[in-house]
């Protein structure tokens, strides 16, 4: 009677045993669910950063690389860009000398871009400014700009340092277009943007048939002898 009592113990025992380690792996698969659903979440991300190379131009270099852009077609009042490829290349610059805070695409001030759904960008941007640091980002902040703009889920470049020496710093970006809609670019360096250093991005034709904002002062050019000859 005593070995049935202690078999029937050890039994029990191991049963129990499996109950709670049952539960325990549940509890881990709940938790590894709630991980995946973040990084779902995260991988959702308007736009996905592929490729970033840092480079060093010369003014004969850039040059070069401009005539290499894919052409988008101006707006009648040239404050806009329209491509319908889906793998763009684009030469973004900083302002010339008389207008640094600004940016240059196809030699056009702060351009509206208006790109297909899932479109690649492949964006050399390049900081021909002589005194100061910008960078080029694309998110989901909007106008208007504050002193120091959100950063959050944006893709871009890092702050590229000032000319020196006749170089330019310079950096090619690889940038996928994963969701529809109306996006900003814009430098984050402190006031930049404040100050007219950003342009509208618009993705897919949902978003390029609303009326999108420009940039800050699109299309006009206050040194076009610079633009034609950069």
């Amino acid at each position: 009677m005593k070995r049935i009592s202690i078999a029937l113990a050890t039994v029990i025992s191991l049963s129990l045993g499996a109950v709670l380690v049952g539960c325990q792996s549940s509890s881990n698969s709940g938790s590894g669910t709630g991980n995946q659903t973040t990084q779902t979440a995260q991988d959702t991300a308007a736009f996905q950063l592929v490729k970033k190379t840092d480079q060093k131009l010369s003014a004969d270099d850039l040059k070069k690389a401009q005539t290499t852009i894919t052409q988008g077609k101006v707006s009648a009042d040239k404050s806009t860009l329209t491509f319908d490829q889906k793998d763009i290349s684009l030469v973004v610059r900083t302002g010339p000398e008389d207008d640094m805070v600004s940016f240059r695409i196809q030699g056009i001030r702060n351009p509206t871009l208006v790109i297909p759904s899932g479109a690649t960008l492949k964006v050399l941007f390049v900081n021909t400014d002589d005194g100061m640091t910008h960078d080029f980002l694309i998110g989901a902040a909007k106008a208007p700009f504050g002193q120091h703009p959100d950063t959050a889920n944006t893709v871009g470049s890092d702050r590229m340092q000032h000319a020196e020496n006749e170089m330019f710093s310079a950096q090619e970006l690889i940038i996928s277009a994963d969701q529809d809609g109306v996006f900003s670019y814009f430098c984050s360096v402190a006031g930049h943007a404040k100050k007219g250093m950003w342009g509208t991005l618009s993705v897919g034709k949902d978003a390029a048939s609303q009326k999108l904002p420009s940039g800050h002062d699109a299309g006009k050019t206050q040194n076009s002898g610079m633009n034609s000859t950069m």
